[in-house]
């Protein structure tokens, strides 16, 4: 899943609602007739990716939902991945690039992460939860990031290092290291391979069968024998911990997912001995 990318499946979906809402589910004019709530824990047993989804609740009825949708200005409807959140836990194979990540570590003053981190979110910024490296609580003071030197420092001064709350893309893996953009501020830090990583992210693409799901959705009152619904919101959790299963035996960031080479970081070339040539 490089960058959350969602199904492409706006064509479909408004056929999907039109055969939902009149095979007997939903009359013509939902918006006049009694609507009830649907609401509490249930488990997805199928999934449609263009946007139904098949659950049975903790009574053991069977529903099938219809996940949230807007309606634009030309009058189609979408799937509005905005009210579908999933959250769960994740192994560090899964992460690739243009994911979002939150991470606290601490840096030297050229970005460079000095221990390896075994805590990790990936999540979707907002306004509320916006992109940047931001000092821990407790984190040391100076002009980290700042390749200014002291005036009149003859000594050379012992290197600066401070803790920062981390929230960025992740821009690349290679060896084992994280390649993060945070607000402008490139940071690399290495990851543990047996890093904790929780997700709590937006998308109906990462629903998957036996996830658990917390329903709020309505149907039609008197059409409740059919089974059908639509949902305002979802809260998925995930059963089973995201991971890329083809990468899951390789090292993290082993010789994949490899960063767009800064031309900073560009080695020199080696230097080769001179030639000695034989006595004359």
């Amino acid at each position: 899943m490089p960058s959350l990318h969602y199904p492409k499946c706006r064509r479909s979906l408004p056929l999907l609602l039109v055969l939902l809402w009149t095979t007997g589910a939903f009359a013509q004019n939902a918006n006049q007739i009694p609507k009830s709530k649907l609401s509490g824990k249930a488990t997805i047993l199928a999934i449609n990716p263009q946007g139904l989804i098949q659950v049975k609740m903790e009574d053991g009825a069977k529903w099938i939902v219809a996940v949230p949708v807007k309606q634009e200005k030309n009058g189609n409807y979408y799937i509005d991945h905005l009210k579908i959140v999933v959250t769960g836990s994740a192994k560090p194979s899964w992460l690739k690039p243009g994911m979002f990540v939150k991470f606290t570590a601490t840096f030297d003053e050229k970005g460079i992460g000095q221990q390896a981190i075994n805590q990790m979110q990936i999540f979707i910024p907002s306004k509320e939860d916006p992109l940047g490296a931001y000092r821990a609580a407790g984190g040391n003071a100076g002009n980290l990031f700042d390749d200014e030197k002291p005036a009149g420092a003859k000594p050379k001064p012992q290197k600066a290092t401070a803790r920062f709350d981390v929230a960025g893309q992740l821009r690349g893996i290679r060896d084992g290291v994280l390649y993060v953009n945070a607000g402008g501020a490139a940071l690399r830090v290495p990851v543990s391979e047996k890093c904790t990583i929780s997700v709590a992210i937006n998308g109906f693409q990462l629903c998957r069968v036996g996830d658990s799901v917390t329903l709020d959705a309505w149907y039609p009152t008197p059409q409740k024998a059919l089974g059908r619904a639509q949902a305002n919101r979802l809260d998925i959790a995930a059963a089973e911990p995201f991971e890329d299963k083809s990468e899951s035996k390789r090292p993290v960031g082993k010789d994949k997912d490899k960063p767009e080479e800064d031309p900073g970081e560009k080695k020199p070339d080696e230097e080769k001995p001179a030639e000695k040539k034989p006595a004359g």
